[in-house]
């Protein structure tokens, strides 16, 4: 094979393996808030974010997320409100994550929520 096939073999391999980045949405109940401060030496992928944990599985490892919880930034304050209703209420919440974005590598981040 030459130089070429090679390299064409390679990056059909490689690209077979990646699931597409893209936002997806689940219906979710939210069971418990992990708040975690702007400086935390001791996980510096866990910082400024809020960790939101689901009472049931949201059915993501097919796409590359973790079932049980997603991501908040801090900076998504106006998204936290509408959080903090949904978990104080027990309400459903459609939350959508975009599994191109993993603040620590592994947990989706949330990009948008939407209130049943």
């Amino acid at each position: 094979m030459n130089l070429k096939s090679n390299l064409l073999a390679l990056s059909l391999v490689f690209t077979s393996s990646i699931s597409l980045a893209g936002e997806y949405t689940k219906d979710i109940v939210i069971d418990r808030l992990h708040p975690i401060s702007i400086s935390r030496p001791a996980n510096t992928s866990m910082q400024d974010l809020t960790r939101v944990y689901f009472t049931q599985s949201a059915g993501w490892a097919d796409i590359g997320c973790r079932n049980d919880a997603a991501d908040l930034l801090a900076t998504d304050e106006h998204l936290m409100s509408i959080l903090l209703v949904a978990w104080t209420t027990s309400k459903s919440i459609k939350v959508y994550v975009d599994n191109g974005l993993k603040p620590d590598g592994e947990v989706c981040q949330i990009t948008a929520l939407m209130v049943n």
